[in-house]
């Protein structure tokens, strides 16, 4: 919101007033713009998709560490010293770049 029309709001002035309806009119409309765009990523079914299944991989732990370990000494050693299988890795695919890409084309309206 910007300050003028937060302003214009603390003070209780009305938004007829000079070009403070202009800004008024201008957020009220991109937030309807923004809360389209919300219900659409929300809706579409392969965003919907690739986001679950990043929380599953997310969730996954490593020599007993969660995904919301806290740094020591301990948790560095411990992950230094686990071995990786890669080739499971390698296969997971590139899922925080096809969620990039989708949520650009949500914001820009051409999905």
């Amino acid at each position: 919101m910007s300050q003028r029309l937060q302003n214009v709001l603390d003070l209780g002035v009305g938004v007829e007033a000079g070009d403070f309806s202009w800004d008024c009119l201008l957020q009220h409309a991109l937030l309807l713009i923004l809360k389209e765009k919300v219900a659409r990523f929300n809706a579409d079914p392969e965003i919907q998709d690739i986001l679950k299944t990043l929380a599953h991989l997310s969730s996954a732990s490593v020599n007993g560490l969660g995904s919301s370990f806290k740094y020591s000494e301990k948790t560095a050693a411990a992950l230094k010293n686990h071995k990786f299988d890669l080739a499971p890795l390698r296969t997971q695919g590139f899922r925080y770049e096809r969620l990039d890409q989708l949520t650009t084309e949500v914001l820009l309206g051409t999905r």
